[in-house]
């Protein structure tokens, strides 16, 4: 029971099943919170992840949508991950899998139409490319299997990764997506 209320005292409930962590100041490896305004950054977290934190309204729609949306999706390898809600005294920021950026693993898939090192569609056979479109419409599928209809879905909210000889899809930008 003790392990019960530790957990809910740490996370943000939306009333889901789906608990947002909340993510503390001592969890953070490397980020430099903005002194002014609330704006994007990134940073790494002590386990090790890149994450970006993102600012969101305090008591807003939009905060309790994504978070509800992420706290729900995000744990598929397919969507883009939330690992929690971190707050400062001003400021309240959800932080997400960081996407893009040095060092970073992903591409956006406009760009992966090109040859790079990243992770290059160019460089496919047909049967992978068409292993990435499957594994695309599966996202869409678990997507509506959820009850969830994305409302934009483009080569700027798809990223892909190399795995092996693969690439991998993610799907970001999911704050806009409807509940059916």
């Amino acid at each position: 029971m003790t392990e019960q209320r530790e957990m809910l005292a740490d996370s943000f409930k939306l009333g889901s099943k789906h608990p947002v962590p909340i993510i503390h100041i001592q969890d953070v490896a490397t980020g430099k919170i903005p002194s002014t305004g609330s704006r994007e950054f990134s940073g790494t977290l002590k386990s090790g992840e890149s994450v970006r934190f993102i600012p969101i309204r305090k008591e807003s729609t939009q905060k309790k949508r994504l978070l509800s949306i992420y706290g729900i999706l995000s744990n598929t390898a397919s969507i883009q991950k939330l690992y929690g809600l971190f707050k400062t005294d001003k400021d309240e920021y959800a932080v997400m899998e960081e996407l893009q950026g040095d060092g970073s693993p992903f591409l956006r898939l406009d760009n992966a139409f090109t040859a790079n090192e990243t992770a290059s569609v160019v460089d496919l056979s047909r049967n992978q490319r068409l292993i990435l479109c499957y594994e695309i419409s599966l996202i869409i599928l678990y997507l509506h299997e959820q009850g969830f209809v994305a409302k934009v879905i483009s080569d700027r909210s798809l990223f892909v990764r190399k795995v092996a000889d693969c690439l991998v899809p993610v799907l970001s930008d999911l704050e806009q997506a409807r509940s059916v």
